[in-house]
């Protein structure tokens, strides 16, 4: 009985460890992979909106003071952006998020060279060229660099959903799991206490019949 008894107990630590494992993964993948990468992805486009602002900075206004206030805010942005990045490159695994993750990568580099290109434009005091560049190439090579952003972060969101929603779904399976392993068991104990008890009382019960 003893035996049977610890055999239950086991049983149930087991379900339980099992279903804490589970859901432990699912809070994991959001936390550790999640949430990391929605606020990289966040902290990029951040970081193209400062350019596209400084980059216009460049070419409206004269003032020495803005003109270096602004090469450095875009120095700042970009360097933000590639810690980013070497996040993304170590936490996107599926194959969705790498395609996506190849094109962001595409798309800012040539965002970055011709960033470089508008400036050595400012730089030398040609205005109009680098008025023409922003207009012209610089601002739609950014939308397209955004707009690829958004979409990986979207599928980052809808990933981040997925895994919330499963660990809500493991946390109800483990009570359930516990409830229902619990409950045999304890119908088994009450079952081997109620065996044990008739065990002690008939013999007890026959020995004062026959005195």
């Amino acid at each position: 009985s003893f035996t049977l008894m610890v055999l239950l107990l086991a049983v149930l630590g087991g379900v339980a460890l099992f279903g804490s494992s589970i859901q432990r993964s699912a809070i994991d993948e959001i936390t550790l992979r999640r949430i990391p990468l929605s606020r990289a992805l966040n902290v990029i486009i951040d970081g193209t909106n400062e350019q596209a602002i400084q980059f216009r900075n460049l070419v409206l206004f004269k003032s020495e003071s803005i003109q270096k206030a602004a090469h450095t805010r875009i120095l700042e942005a970009r360097t933000d952006i590639a810690e980013q990045v070497k996040t993304l490159t170590q936490l996107i695994s599926s194959e969705k998020g790498k395609f996506l993750l190849a094109h962001l990568l595409l798309q800012r580099t040539k965002f970055l060279q011709q960033g470089d290109e508008f400036i050595a434009l400012v730089d030398g005091n040609q205005h109009d060229e680098a008025m023409a560049m922003l207009e012209d190439k610089l601002r739609p090579t950014q939308l397209e660099y955004q707009r690829v952003i958004h979409e990986l972060l979207a599928d980052q969101t809808q990933r981040a959903e997925n895994a919330s929603q499963q660990a809500e779904r493991a946390a109800r399976q483990l009570v359930l799991e516990v409830l229902v392993t619990s409950g045999v068991a304890t119908r088994i104990a009450v079952l081997l206490a109620w065996a044990v008890i008739r065990s002690i009382t008939r013999p007890v019960r026959r020995a004062a019949e026959v005195a």
